[in-house]
């Protein structure tokens, strides 16, 4: 009975309810808290997962771009074991650096159960910190690439006065349920080297992203994932848009960024993507409305496929280049020429 109420609470509704004021994840048995369903525009959710040993999913990923390279990190835990990855994209020659370490049991994470606040992980030469406080976050670390130089990152990621950030609770039933922290079109600074190279990040030529996740994820997970950080005619601009996960859930994690205005797209967005060839172009529109159309053109992929018995994964990354529209709160039509996006099509068992 309590699963077939929470549904109904989720799903009742076209209108996502809106949290502005602090709440728990979960109640004191590790279950979904009724009163953190919604979505909010700064980190309000206390993420205090319990209990529920290896199903828990913990992480925090963040990319950077610059007018000639693509980055992305992430930590993760996801309760038998941990892993920390990072590559660096040429935008110009198309060259990818990549490490990724594996932490059995995860006992070499450790991740803040809210957004403010530290992740780290160290295990076999790898070492990451990102500690984040309300107003920056300062992404650190080394690592061995597979082709064997040193990667190493000092980034400082700002969060402007005033700034808005997505949170959203994904409710599939009082024991499934997923928080996400998504942030965009953050002003970053800082440099990557790997080996001899070093690519430099400046305030005014890209932007940053956050994907911050704390949940109970479904044994059998498909999302597909778009995110881009840009600047354009001189406004911070910035969409985070997913699919299928969240379909008939009654929440969605899809948002543009304006200046730091957050504009929340309450509708379902669907991915048209030729999974037999991923870097032919992607068509993503919401599925209700006019609110997004978009196409995306892939640069790069990056495929990763995980298969250790019980769990799965079959992971395909992209960068690319977006063009079309996505209309604002008050109507206003942003259109979108170039912009460099990342993309996901992420099937897991896990």
């Amino acid at each position: 009975m309590a699963t077939q109420q929470l549904e109904t609470t989720a799903t009742a509704t076209s209108a996502e309810p809106q949290i502005t004021r602090s709440v728990a994840l979960c109640d004191a048995a590790g279950n979904l808290n009724p009163a953190a369903i919604g979505w909010s525009r700064q980190p309000l959710h206390d993420c205090n997962l319990r209990g529920r040993r290896f199903r828990k999913k913990r992480w925090n990923a963040w990319g950077a771009q610059s007018d000639t390279h693509y980055f992305i990190t992430a930590i993760f835990d996801l309760d038998y074991f941990g892993y920390a990855f990072g590559w660096l994209l040429d935008l110009r020659s198309l060259e990818a650096s990549t490490f990724a370490t594996i932490s059995p049991l995860a006992r070499s994470c450790q991740l803040s159960d809210n957004v403010p606040g530290e992740c780290r992980f160290a295990a076999r030469g790898t070492e990451l910190r990102y500690l984040q406080s309300e107003h920056d976050v300062r992404l650190t670390g080394h690592a061995a690439t597979r082709d064997g130089r040193q990667m190493a990152i000092d980034l400082v990621i700002d969060y402007p006065p005033g700034q808005e950030t997505l949170g959203v609770v994904i409710p599939w039933s009082p024991r499934v349920f997923h928080y996400t922290g998504k942030h965009a079109a953050l002003p970053v600074a800082g440099t990557v080297h790997v080996g001899d190279a070093v690519a430099v990040f400046e305030p005014g030529q890209g932007g940053a992203w956050l994907d911050f996740a704390r949940g109970i994820f479904p044994y059998r997970t498909h999302w597909e994932w778009a995110v881009s950080s840009t600047v354009q005619a001189g406004r911070r601009i910035g969409f985070n848009l997913g699919g299928t996960w969240t379909d008939g859930t009654g929440m969605t994690e899809n948002a543009l960024y304006v200046d730091g205005r957050v504009h929340k797209i309450h509708d379902d967005v669907a991915f048209e993507i030729d999974r037999a060839d991923y870097l032919r172009p992607w068509r993503i529109r919401t599925r209700g409305g006019e609110r997004v159309d978009l196409s995306f053109t892939p640069l790069f992929e990056r495929r990763e496929i995980t298969n250790m018995l019980l769990v799965r994964s079959q992971l395909h990354q992209l960068v690319g280049r977006v063009d079309g529209t996505i209309v604002a709160d008050d109507g206003e039509r942003i259109e979108l020429a170039g912009a460099i996006t990342a993309a996901e099509d992420h099937f897991a068992r896990w």
